[in-house]
Parts: C-alpha cells; structure tokens; sequence
C-alpha cells in the first residue's frame, strides 16, 4: 500500500491500527525505520 502512494495515515486506518503514530512505532520496530524512510530507500535503490 505504502509504495502504491497511499498516505501513511490511510495505510495505517487499513491496516487496523488505531493511528498513524501507532502504525509508525510497530513498523519502526520491524524494519528499524519510519515507513517514509522505508519507502526512500527502496526508490534510492531503484535508481542504481
């Protein structure tokens, strides 16, 4: 959903979390970093 360009806060609302902040913490937590930073990085590698 989040590479698709849904918003962070829509993605999370779909996936059953109560709000943004609480989705951020759960992915930070298995991947160790903010789905935005998340999303960064595989477009950074994309382009390589």
């Amino acid at each position: 959903m989040i590479l698709t360009g849904t918003p962070i806060a829509a993605a999370a609302a779909a996936s059953a979390f109560s709000d943004q902040s609480h989705f951020t913490r759960h992915f930070r937590k298995a991947f160790g970093m903010t789905p935005k930073k998340w999303v960064k990085a595989l477009e950074d590698d994309a382009r390589t």
